[in-house]
């Protein structure tokens, strides 16, 4: 994200134009949450500093995040998606209230394979669910890796 980008955001933020693009949530501390509610892009915004992090981009790959904020037995146990390798956020990923300056990230790397099915229950898969937990500090930086 650019910094020309980043004032247009906060700008939009505070005269509420951005709920009709994003879902905002107060995760207390003067931090905020963004998801877009056209693709997987999600924000973490610091109110006090006006710092915009980007934490998965539009197609919902993770872009503040790095192969070694995930432990390596959260790889080994993907083995249906690939999503943990790859950094992607393709499901459930959500940021929890704030703390002391810290945050617990959740991320559903590979969702329950009845996620799969349709109404009638066809086309499901034989996957388990794989979700994962990290901590954040303010400005999106990794504490505890996903594990």
């Amino acid at each position: 994200m650019t910094t020309e980008e980043e004032k247009r955001l906060l700008w939009g933020i505070e005269r509420g134009y951005l709920v009709y693009i994003f879902n905002i949530h107060d995760l207390g501390e003067d931090m905020l949450f963004l998801e877009s509610k056209g693709s997987k892009q999600r924000l973490l915004i610091d109110w006090r500093t006006r710092q915009v992090v980007e934490l998965t981009d539009f197609e919902g790959t993770m872009v503040a995040f790095t192969e070694q904020d995930v432990c390596q037995s959260v790889r080994d146990r993907d083995v249906n998606t690939d999503n943990a390798v790859r950094l992607r956020a393709l499901y459930r990923f959500w940021v929890y209230e704030f703390q002391s300056g810290r945050a617990r990230v959740s991320w559903t790397v590979c969702p329950d394979g009845r996620f799969f099915a349709d109404e009638d229950g066809f086309g499901g898969k034989e996957y388990n669910e794989l979700t994962v937990q990290a901590v954040i500090n303010r400005k999106g930086e990794v504490l505890i890796p996903f594990h």
